[in-house]
């Protein structure tokens, strides 16, 4: 597993990040963690712009320090926008370049396809689909609808229209790649997830469609959680300049392209926005530092309490409609969402309060923290997983930590 933070003021940058990689063996489910790793590289010197790696210990089969050198080899460092660096390592990651395993390729589609078939799955049992039960047409037109819009889809604009997905950069290799491979991919982990049950002929091709469709837009599968990759690039396109980050997740590469989600980039704002901190990985005590408590205690007390809320609402109105039918039905339409959004709201306005009285006296300091300073502050987020980790006697985020400063034109290692 990993553990890392970012911080940026208008002047500088601070990254940290332990130093354990977890393995993870898909066949058997296992896993081994290891330490040493670094995660943490200097993409260009003269900005400096660096990047922080989470999620896979490797690509291509190559560790990342030998991607990132390849990377360095084919991209001397001249300064330019850290947008555009990020851009470069992307297309970088995408292409011929690397000299890495050439199974590569072809374990990342079937990751892909793993986990695009298992969202599937999980839309066919919306929809009533009970594993080792034949599936319905109807099912299967419902689920594929239900995945079109996930995938093709990234939500609603104001006007309450769809909002197309971002497609990805095109690659004449694609094609080709998807000829060759998808069909029997298809076939081999649609079969697994059925487990012999009957799936309708003629829900194959648009399932087969919709899988090549997939692949060329800023989506990634809900279930490949496991198999992904982060990348937080920062650092400065120049001197005077104030700083920057882009940030991706993705599967793998495969016909040419990196197979990413949205790739999001935010820099500080005077007044407005001077301080970003942002958390990766395994930040569940960072976390609870700035918000109040971890991610998921906070899931299980709302599914505590809205069971409970619930549970006592049908109770009271079923009460109410053996006398009064008519106020038990009006009083249902008004309360229907009861259950699910007061549990919502008080997490909310608790988490909003732990976040102010902590950004309140936290910010200030390292709005005006030179690069050293916010190295230092970058270190004590760090500690913070890792102590918890040492306490559980989980070696999956481990020591040392290590913390990257820079500032224009110039970066120093601290430990």
């Amino acid at each position: 597993m990993t553990s890392e933070v970012l911080l940026m003021n208008l002047e500088a940058v601070a990254m940290g990040a332990d130093s354990a990689v977890t393995i993870l063996d898909t066949g058997n489910g296992s896993s081994v963690s290891q330490g040493g790793i670094e995660k943490i590289h200097i993409l260009n010197e003269a900005g400096p712009v660096a990047v922080m790696v989470y999620g896979g210990g490797d690509f291509a089969g190559l560790p990342w320090s030998a991607v990132i050198g390849q990377f360095r080899e084919a991209h001397p460092g001249r300064r330019g926008p850290v947008r555009d660096q990020a851009q470069n390592l992307i297309r970088f990651l995408s292409g011929d370049q690397l000299k890495g395993d050439d199974k590569a390729e072809q374990i990342s589609f079937g990751r892909y396809m793993i986990s695009f078939l298992l969202d599937f799955g999980d839309c066919l049992k919306t929809f009533g689909w009970e594993e080792g039960k034949p599936v319905s047409p109807e099912t299967a037109a419902q689920a594929l609808a239900r995945l079109t819009q996930e995938v093709m889809f990234a939500g609603h604009d104001a006007k309450g229209q769809p909002v197309a997905r971002t497609l990805l950069p095109e690659s004449p290799r694609l094609a080709p790649f998807l000829q060759a491979h998808l069909g029997q991919y298809l076939e081999h982990f649609l079969g697994q997830m059925l487990d012999g049950a009957a799936f309708p002929e003629k829900s194959v091709a648009p399932l087969r469609d919709l899988a090549a469709a997939s692949v060329l837009v800023e989506w990634l599968p809900a279930r490949s959680l496991m198999f992904l990759t982060g990348l937080a690039i920062a650092g400065f396109d120049g001197a005077g300049s104030a700083p920057s980050m882009v940030h991706l997740e993705f599967l793998g590469s495969f016909g040419g392209i990196l197979k990413a989600g949205p790739v999001g980039a935010i820099a500080p704002k005077p007044r407005t926005n001077p301080i970003i901190a942002a958390t990766f990985a395994q930040d569940a005590m960072t976390r609870a530092f700035m918000y109040g408590a971890t991610p998921a205690y906070e899931h299980i007390t709302h599914m505590v309490s809205a069971s409970y809320i619930y549970r006592e609402l049908t109770a009271a109105l079923g009460e109410t409609a053996r006398s009064q039918p008519a106020l038990a039905k009006a009083l249902a339409s008004r309360l229907d969402n009861l259950a699910l959004v007061a549990p919502l709201i008080g997490a909310s306005v608790a988490r909003q309060a732990r976040h102010d009285q902590a950004t309140r006296k936290l910010w200030p300091l390292l709005e005006t923290a030179n690069a050293g300073i916010l190295a230092n502050y970058a270190g004590k987020f760090m500690e913070l997983p890792v102590v918890e980790h040492e306490l559980m006697r989980d070696d999956g985020v481990s020591r040392p930590i290590r913390i990257l400063a820079m500032e224009p034109g110039r970066y120093f290692w601290k430990d």
